[in-house]
This record gives C-alpha cells, sequence and structure tokens, in this order.
C-alpha cells in the first residue's frame, strides 16, 4: 500500500501558477507569498475619537483642579491636520485620524469635558496613549502571508489592503465523478428489487468540493460498453482528473478496466493489500489520470481519503502527507494477516493526556454507518494478527 501511495505521488507534478483577481482567489493555494511594499500605517494615527495632546501639559491634571485646553482643530480620518499642536492647545481627532505635529497622546472623548472651545481634563496621561505609530502593524518587505497557505477571507482582505489586486495561485483541480452499475438510482428514487440508491457520487463529489476542487461531471453511468465508452470519452475530454466507482473488482459484468484500457488508458497499479480498498486503481489516461475506487461505499470513502486526498492536494499546492497519530485501543482486534485493514474508530483523550479509540461497530465495507460514526481511520498493518487492548496503533483523523 505504501509503495503503491508513493508510486502515485510521484506521478503528479506541482502545477504552474495561475494569476486571479481577488474575488477567484479565495479557497486556492499562493504559489507567491504576499508582500508589504510599504509602511503600515504610514504616519502616526489616533485609535480612538478624542483629542490629540500634549502629555506634559497634563502632568498637574487631577479631579480637584482639572487643566484646560484649547480646541484648535478638527481632525478627520483621510484628511491630515493643518496646525501644529502648541502648549496649552488640544485637537478633537478621529479614529483613524494623523496624530498632529506636537501632538503625543491621544485622550479618548468619554473621559473629558467639553465647554465651547475648551476641553477640560481630570488625570494626566502617559505619552503614546491610543496612538498607533507609524510602521508599528508592518514594514516595508515584511513578507505577510507566506507562499501555501489557502486564501481565505482574511488573506483577501490583507491583499486588499496591501494594494494588491490580483494573487499568484495554484490552479484547482477538475474532477469527474462517475458511479457505475446498473443497480444505481438516485437518493430520492423508490427502490425496486435489486436497486440501491446511489451514495459514492454524491459523497465523492461532496468530498472534492470540500478540497477546492471543481466537479465537471457527476454521472451514474450503467453496466453498459457503449454507454460506459460515452461517459469515460466526455470525463477524459474535460477533466484533470477522472473518478469512478465500482465496476473494478473480477465480477462478469465489471467492465471499467477493459473499457479504459480501449480508450488507450494505462495502469499504474490494481489492487493492494490493502482492505477496504483492495480492487483499487490508478493510471493515466489520454492527458488525464484516473481513480477506479471500488463500489462499496466504505472502501470508496476510504480509499478516496488515504489515496486521491493527498493526490489532489498535491496538484493544488497545498500539503500533502497525511499526519498519522498514536493512540491505544479500547478492544482487541483481531484480523488475518497479508493485508493493511482501515478500521473505523472513535478517538477521545482519556484523562492521562493519552488517546483511546474504539471501532464504531460492524466493519463491513458496505455498512456506511461506520464511517459517519467515525472521526479516524484505524489502520492496522500486513503482518498483523492479534492487537489487543491498550495496543499503540496509528491513527488518522477523518471528517
Amino acid at each position: 500500500m505504501d509503495e503503491a501511495l508513493r508510486d502515485l505521488l510521484a506521478q503528479f507534478d506541482r502545477p504552474q501558477p495561475i494569476s486571479v483577481s481577488l474575488k477567484e482567489g479565495e479557497g486556492l493555494v499562493l504559489a507567491r507569498p504576499l508582500v508589504c511594499g510599504e509602511v503600515h500605517p504610514a504616519h502616526d494615527t489616533s485609535a480612538m475619537d478624542g483629542y490629540a495632546v500634549r502629555a506634559q501639559c497634563l502632568k498637574s491634571a487631577s479631579p480637584s483642579e482639572p487643566v484646560l485646553l484649547q480646541m484648535v482643530e478638527d481632525i478627520r480620518a483621510g484628511f491630515p491636520p493643518e496646525q501644529t499642536l502648541q502648549p496649552g492647545q488640544a485637537s478633537r481627532i478621529s479614529t483613524g485620524g494623523l496624530v498632529p505635529s506636537g501632538a503625543d497622546a491621544v485622550v479618548m472623548r468619554e473621559v473629558v469635558e467639553v465647554t465651547g472651545a475648551e476641553i477640560k481634563f481630570s488625570a494626566p496621561v502617559e505619552p503614546g496613549l491610543n496612538i498607533r505609530f507609524r510602521g508599528e502593524h508592518l514594514g516595508e518587505n515584511d513578507e505577510v502571508v507566506p507562499a501555501g497557505r489557502v486564501v481565505n477571507p482574511a488573506v483577501v482582505g490583507m491583499a486588499a489592503y496591501l494594494g494588491v489586486d490580483r494573487l499568484e495561485v495554484f490552479p484547482t483541480v477538475s474532477v469527474a465523478v462517475l458511479a457505475t452499475g446498473s443497480e444505481l438510482v438516485g437518493s430520492g428514487t423508490a427502490l425496486a428489487k435489486g436497486q440501491i440508491r446511489d451514495s459514492n457520487s454524491v459523497s465523492l463529489a461532496a468530498a472534492l468540493r470540500q478540497l477546492g476542487c471543481r466537479v465537471t461531471m457527476q454521472e451514474r453511468v450503467p453496466d453498459d460498453p457503449e454507454r460506459l465508452d460515452e461517459a469515460l470519452e466526455r470525463a477524459f475530454s474535460s477533466s484533470r482528473v477522472v473518478m469512478t466507482s465500482g465496476g473494478i473488482s473480477a465480477g462478469w459484468h465489471d467492465l471499467v478496466r477493459q473499457r479504459i484500457e480501449k480508450l488507450g488508458g494505462q495502469f499504474t497499479f490494481h489492487k493492494l493489500k490493502m482492505r477496504p480498498g483492495k480492487p483499487l486503481a490508478f493510471g493515466r489516461c489520454q492527458d488525464s489520470h484516473f481513480f477506479c475506487l471500488p463500489g462499496n461505499p466504505v472502501s470508496s470513502m476510504v480509499t478516496f481519503e488515504v489515496f486521491v486526498k493527498p493526490a489532489l492536494l498535491k496538484l493544488m499546492g497545498r500539503p500533502f502527507e497525511a499526519v498519522y497519530l498514536e493512540a491505544f485501543l479500547e478492544e482487541e482486534i483481531r484480523k488475518k494477516p497479508g493485508f493493511s485493514i482501515f478500521y473505523r474508530g472513535v478517538m477521545r483523550q482519556a484523562a492521562d493526556g493519552t488517546r483511546k479509540v474504539k471501532l464504531t461497530g460492524p466493519q463491513g465495507s458496505h455498512i456506511l454507518r461506520s464511517l459517519v460514526d467515525a472521526n479516524v481511520l484505524v489502520r492496522t498493518e500486513e503482518e498483523d494478527e492479534t492487537l489487543s487492548a491498550g495496543s499503540a496503533v496509528k491513527v488518522l483523523p477523518y471528517g
């Protein structure tokens, strides 16, 4: 399994960056850092609505002996001050207004009394009070947001603040999803005998959108060679990555491999020493990579998490290495050697600070609830047989 993942990821190169507008960049990954080309703030500004003063003038101020200063100017945000503040003077100033020369503090309006042009101050202040000093936020050439960060609303806002109207990002990935099987029907359909509702195309498309991929196709395709050929041709012509679910095992009506090979597809691997997900296949056809996922719902989602997700993240320039945690089993697991098995589990933090994990119940690859209730995938190794309660295991956070 690990060998297959290494071979798979080696075939995916990080794409070339593209330039997009700010409104187009959200959810994509920065290919170039955001660098500040200016000093912010460019001047000393007021952090409050209040009065700009010389702190020295209020040194003796007290409730019993207040100090009166003469207001000489009203400084609004966006308009530079016109006067230098002299001893005995104060300037009314709005939040964001430029602190006038001569002033070294701003007193908030709520603690003073105003009578006409006179302002009464009843307490001394320290120099620097309520002033945002030049350059305290950002300096020229500061790297504000590093490359590799996902563009979120805060990053978009920072770009606009810095005067940047276009971002260098890695493009999203276009993915087609084909759920194969003549037994599949839509979620709103009453089931006839032998039919099942298609959950794979729905859950896989949701997982793709959550990653920031663009879903170009989401279709159900019956086990019919002509219908499958037509859908695959459209998928490969429109998408960077094509995902199928079902039709890749050894059944008489499992047609996916032969139809992809008919279109010129080359398989890197098919079938792994893992469960659920043994039939998984990966390869390249035309200009697209393809993943053939098993049809059982749990198998489909587990192989997506372990194999497809890291590849797509790499294609989008994002960190893609799975981070496994250590946890301790709360129950015994028995398995046959020869396969890495991913069990669905619930992990919790114990009182002693260790992570504990137990399984979510029956673990059949058709039991979708085992995945719905899980917050981790419990990985066991090929050689494992009996893992007793208390054994340390690797878990992959899920959901």
